[in-house]
């Protein structure tokens, strides 16, 4: 496996598509391109539902001050996380009409129906938003009290995708695929989830204000964020499931009709994701004992 960096941005791709193939690449991209800043909007409308209201009252002025080193940090970490959803967006290569890819992401929300790309795209404007707040009291408030289920998100992205995907046989398959078609979709794939991890822990363990972590962070609210994002995320995909009859994620067809099969899922991923918050919170713990 190499690690292409810039590479996969600028490529011109694999030349084996067909011109409906072509066509419906396009499409995608378009609705990557529109739904972008409606994915700051919605950032926007979840950071304020776990943001609690006495957040303000408990903060000093001293307690918005970052270090220069921090806003420089905060640079860097929205400047990764922005390349790993470009990645995702611009350097993965198109789908072909023969795979289940192709036909899961025909309905109208195109890519949208990966968890990934809701991680990484919450992550990429939570981190657009976190260097902005250097200049703005609100956004401070607002993107370190997201804080926490941001940086659930990018260590689900990036340990799931390692312990769970890469292993698979069908992942290997594609990978060996693509390989032989001149593109290195292993490479690419890394650069796409590997980020989210080491963003999340920077961003919690460094680029952050302790005494604001310390006040904007409720994690009862964040307990109960998680479990709700990820039914809302079932309800999104049951939905596309019905109008093209494939799931994103192959492991899902397993789980067949089976409502008990689908709840110890529903249980198995919200556990995992609680985890990973609860991880984060003991980070924001070890910085504001100090």
């Amino acid at each position: 496996m190499t690690i292409p960096l810039l590479w996969p941005l600028l490529q011109k791709g694999w030349a084996g598509y067909s011109a409906d193939e072509k066509k419906e690449h396009y499409r995608k991209l378009v609705i990557d391109v529109i739904s972008f800043p409606f994915c700051g909007l919605w950032y926007c409308f979840l950071a304020s539902l776990v943001l609690p209201g006495s957040a303000a009252g408990e903060t000093s002025a001293a307690d918005f001050e970052r270090t220069t080193s921090q806003c420089v940090v905060q640079a860097i970490l929205a400047v990764a996380a922005v390349y790993a959803l470009m990645m995702n967006i611009i350097g993965m290569p198109g789908t072909t009409a023969d795979s289940d890819a192709h036909r899961a992401q025909s309905a109208a929300l195109g890519k949208w129906i990966y968890l990934t790309r809701h991680g990484l795209a919450l992550q990429a404007w939570h981190q657009i938003l976190s260097l902005a707040s250097v200049v703005s009291p609100q956004l401070n408030l607002m993107t370190h009290g997201a804080t926490l289920w941001v940086a659930a998100f990018g260590w689900f992205i990036c340990i799931q995708y390692f312990v769970m995907v890469v292993p698979s046989q069908a992942c290997q398959e594609e990978f060996a695929l693509w390989k032989s078609r001149g593109l290195d979709f292993e490479g690419i794939d890394f650069l796409v989830h590997a980020p989210a991890l080491p963003i999340a822990l920077l961003d919690v363990a460094y680029a952050k204000s302790a005494p604001l972590l310390r006040a904007a962070v409720d994690s009862s609210r964040i307990y109960c964020f998680l479990p709700g994002y990820i039914v809302f995320y079932l309800c999104v995909i049951t939905w596309n499931h019905r109008r093209v009859g494939v799931w994103p994620y192959g492991l899902m067809r397993a789980l067949g009709t089976s409502v008990s099969k689908w709840a110890m899922f529903l249980c198995t991923q919200t556990l995992v994701m609680i985890t990973f918050a609860t991880l984060n919170l003991f980070l924001i713990f070890l910085r504001t004992r100090r």
